[in-house]
């Protein structure tokens, strides 16, 4: 019944069914195969435990890889495994505190997320309540108790509200309809992190309000802009929360409360409820966020370590994330601190290994400029060039990184020194110093620092990434100088156009 209101397909209602066939019974996989088809295997194998090491850490980081290879194939698979973790959940009651605990972080931290950047919201909420019921009783129940204590006046100022927010459509003739809002994993999250007191959480209320078109949801903004205090405002219809979740948030001050607004359309309603659950029958925004989303989860894939894999998850899943635009409109999802060259490879490794420049929102800008959600980015590119080391201090991806790195390392022996000594020369520019004043103390302070024998060495760690040359410049001056003086920018070249030409493109001395 947990999946039965979100009319899927029946080989997903019947994978849900059979889901622990394989892992709790002698039926194997292709007994599932003959009996009900391919993709009710493949969908019940996906979410199949792995238990073949004694390693039981190791057990669950193969699980985990195992489930995001399957979704990455088949996107049921995740929602099978979010209504089979929902049904543990419900059930946590019989099993140790310390068990329960264990399942419960374990949803906190993976399902959770997981089930936000899928879109499945719903799904999510519910999840996440059970786990601050599970992780902290005492904590649940003060905030439960102090709701309930409230719950007639909280009735009472509800009931104004809805019927002041339903006057301002009619009046302003927007035909749509007002829905109250169950907002109290709200205001669970926002207790947990002590950013609301009870005080306040009891005199918090929330609405939803469903109109026909995105022009009568910017309209209804202004009007509210116009008749109310507005303390916060968020526009996710055009910047898309993980999950293609649409809406305009408006938080309100009245009388003695506040008020939570969510405006959107009924299909952006229904989107961020079920997200991947409506496959084509979602809005283009959320199909986009989550494909960008499965793009992202698949560069996490480690194939020879699962532990890598199940730690980069982590990171992925807990991280802030933007949505950036190519300038034909490919949505491309990146952390929160990505800079134009991350964008660069994450759209193709051509883009990043012959990046020369950028224009954001047609406005040429430094490659290493952080982006925004929403933007337009453009990566101007020469076939001549080559990726510059000192990128490596500024970029935020594991994918640019590595390919980054990879470039580098396939440099040949003299093109690395040549580049390393260049990057350095560029670091202590910063010192407004050159390599030409280092003295032979200075080298021999650097090389030990760094267990090495030969300047060409440390040249060779600078080209490949290994070593950034800032750092290098700033372990030789900095107890000589304050550095703060020179934070306005830490890689010179990096402003309008920033490109590095291979060596064979450079004039011969002589």
């Amino acid at each position: 019944c947990i999946l039965a209101h979100m009319r899927l397909d029946a080989d997903t209602l019947i994978a849900a069914l059979l889901h622990d066939v394989i892992e709790d019974t002698d039926y194997s996989k292709d007994d599932i195969t003959e009996k009900f088809g391919r993709t009710v295997a493949e969908l019940v194998d996906g979410v199949t435990k792995l238990s073949h090491s004694s390693d039981k850490e190791y057990n669950k980081a193969a699980s985990f890889r195992k489930i995001l290879q399957a979704t990455l194939q088949d996107p049921r698979v995740i929602i099978v495994k979010l209504a089979d973790r929902y049904h543990n959940m419900t059930t946590l009651d019989a099993l140790r505190p310390d068990k329960r605990a264990r399942i419960a972080q374990e949803t906190f931290d993976v399902f959770v997320p997981m089930a936000r950047i899928v879109g499945m919201n719903e799904m999510a909420d519910n999840l996440e309540h059970l786990c601050y019921q599970n992780l902290d009783l005492d904590m649940y129940n003060d905030v439960q108790a102090a709701l309930l204590h409230t719950k007639p006046k909280r009735c009472e100022y509800q009931s104004k509200w809805e019927q002041n927010l339903a006057d301002l459509l009619q009046d302003n003739q927007i035909a749509g309809r007002i829905k109250k809002k169950n907002n109290n994993i709200e205001l669970l999250r926002h207790f947990v992190k002590n950013d609301i007191d009870l005080q306040e959480l009891t005199h918090s209320h929330a609405f939803e309000i469903i109109l026909q078109s995105i022009a009568d949801c910017d309209r209804l903004a202004d009007i509210l802009r116009d008749s109310f205090q507005v303390l916060h405002y968020e526009d996710h219809i055009r910047r898309p929360l993980p999950g293609g979740n649409q809406s305009l948030m408006m938080r309100l001050k009245g009388e003695q409360t506040t008020l939570s607004l969510t405006i959107q359309t009924e299909l952006m309603r229904k989107a961020a409820r079920f997200g991947v659950v409506l496959g084509e029958n979602a809005p283009q925004a959320c199909r986009s966020a989550i494909q960008a989303s499965m793009q992202s989860l698949n560069v996490l894939i480690d194939g020879e370590c699962a532990k890598t894999t199940f730690s980069d998850l982590l990171d992925y899943l807990h991280q802030e994330k933007i949505h950036v635009y190519t300038p034909h409109g490919h949505l491309h999802e990146l952390p929160q601190g990505a800079t134009a060259v991350d964008f660069a490879y994450a759209a193709s490794l051509f883009l990043g290994n012959h990046a020369v420049g950028t224009k954001i929102n047609g406005e040429s800008k430094p490659l290493s400029t952080p982006l925004i959600s929403g933007q337009v980015v453009e990566i101007i590119t020469d076939v001549l060039a080559t990726p510059n080391p000192d990128w490596l201090s500024f970029i935020n991806t594991q994918k640019a990184r590595r390919a980054l790195q990879n470039i580098l390392r396939d440099q040949d022996i003299e093109e690395q020194r040549l580049v390393g000594q260049q990057a350095l020369n560029r670091a202590l520019k910063l010192f407004n110093h050159s390599i030409q004043d280092l003295t032979e103390a200075d080298w021999l302070n650097v090389l030990q620092w760094r267990h090495i024998d030969s300047k060409d060495r440390l040249f060779e760690q600078i080209a490949v990434g290994d070593l950034l040359p800032q750092l290098v410049a700033n372990h030789i001056y900095a107890l000589d100088q304050d550095s703060s003086e020179h934070s306005d920018r830490l890689i010179q070249g990096t402003e309008g156009i920033d490109v590095k030409y291979a060596h064979c493109c450079n004039p011969v001395l002589g």
